[in-house]
């Protein structure tokens, strides 16, 4: 199934997320920032990579870090059950 020209997806693969970061692919592969896994497959949230990129550059508060987190630790005990 290919996605409509009009959605922006929000999971990516490695090498989209590596460049949305300005890394090289094994040196963003070390951050772990962002990881989804769906079996094999390893993609990237747009959402987490974003939260990680304002919290570095100061522009996340603490508590919004603390939702992005446990959002995030959410999606991962999900995929996790499945």
């Amino acid at each position: 199934m290919t996605a409509s020209p009009n959605v922006t997806p929000r999971l990516v693969s490695v090498r989209d997320a590596a460049a949305y970061f300005g890394l090289p692919m094994t040196q963003f592969q070390r951050l772990r920032v962002g990881r989804v896994s769906f079996g094999a497959k390893v993609l990237y949230d747009m959402r987490a990579l974003d939260a990680h990129l304002d919290a570095l550059s100061g522009l996340a508060s603490p508590s919004l870090m603390k939702a992005d987190n446990d959002a995030e630790a959410a999606l991962e005990r999900f995929t996790a059950s499945r």
